[in-house]
């Protein structure tokens, strides 16, 4: 996981490298350098989290035959990637000082290059041999860097910092996916023939929202090989707090708060939409939001919304 990765950039490091013999890669921490010697030290550290939420966090692993697959559970991670770079000068001669500084800028800005590469940048350069190795880096960019001032405790010192992001999941830990038995497809004319019966709705009152290509029939149901009726997961999408917005009206309580079931219908399906009651403040419009609804009540995936216009009563 983290460990490979730390390993692997130190190994990336030490073969951009190779040619500086004075120089040594090694994973953090890093015994001092002899005289007339370097050292950068590898190390990932300063972890955080997805800025975001994510829902899924599982990756799907195939096997053979291919009908046969594994789910593994991913951690999705940014984290910082530091190379320390240290120099100590052959004696304490104005020329080997200078000789030693030089060498170090060239350390830095060699390994700044190499890892300036597209296929570190996109993480490609970080894959391994094994199928399994518990990481897979995303991305590798460099954050900022320090360059060598003045000799601290016989040493010049300088560093890299690159942000990153990866998933890492425990090698060889994987939950079984079953295999697709049926797939359950359905028929809809994207972007959605969608729109309200009034062009403005006032606060308190409500309109229609009139969507008419959704055909309101599954192809075949996965499970009892009969066409299903189709169901909708609505919602009203706003920058009102919840609770103060406005709600659908029509259909039934879906499992997810603020979410509404309603069955599509030929020729068209129709939405009951009730405006805010209060104070809009700098609101003026909210969206109907249409889902497919999920045979457990969930709302599934996103076709389409519609904007509501509203006008303070």
């Amino acid at each position: 996981m983290l460990g490979e990765i730390e390993r692997k950039l130190t190994a990336i490091v030490g073969d951009a490298l190779a040619s500086r013999t004075h120089l040594k890669a090694a994973e953090s921490p890093g015994a001092a350098p002899d005289p007339g010697k370097g050292l950068v030290a590898v190390s990932v550290h300063a972890l955080t989290g997805p800025a975001v939420f994510e829902r899924e966090q599982s990756a799907i692993a195939m096997g053979a035959p291919a009908v046969s697959a594994t789910l593994r559970r991913i951690l999705r991670v940014q984290f910082t990637a530091r190379l320390a770079f240290s120099m100590r000068p052959r004696d304490d001669t104005p020329s080997s000082v200078t000789a030693a500084r030089g060498l170090i800028l060239d350390d830095i800005s060699l390994s700044a290059h190499a890892l300036g590469a597209g296929g570190v940048r996109d993480g490609s350069a970080f894959q391994t041999a094994n199928p399994d190795p518990g990481f897979e880096l995303l991305d590798f960019a460099l954050q900022k860097g320090t360059m060598p001032g003045e000799l601290t405790g016989g040493l010049f010192t300088g560093e890299l910092l690159y942000d990153s992001a990866a998933n890492i999941w425990p090698p060889s830990v994987t939950e079984s996916g079953g295999k697709i038995a049926a797939v359950d497809p359905i028929i809809a004319v994207l972007p959605l023939d969608a729109r309200t019966d009034i062009p403005a709705v006032r606060t308190g009152s409500g309109t229609r929202v009139r969507v008419r290509s959704l055909s309101g029939k599954r192809l075949v149901d996965a499970n009892t090989g009969a066409r299903a009726p189709l169901r909708l997961a609505v919602t009203v999408v706003s920058d009102l707090p919840f609770g103060q917005r406005g709600v659908i009206a029509s259909g039934n309580p879906g499992v997810e708060t603020g979410f509404k079931i309603i069955p599509a219908a030929d020729p068209e399906t129709v939405i009951d939409y009730t405006a805010p009651t209060g104070s809009l403040g700098a609101t003026r419009v909210e969206f109907v939001a249409i889902h497919m609804a999920m045979p457990d009540g969930h709302s599934g995936a996103f076709l389409g919304s519609v904007a509501v216009p509203l006008v303070q009563a």
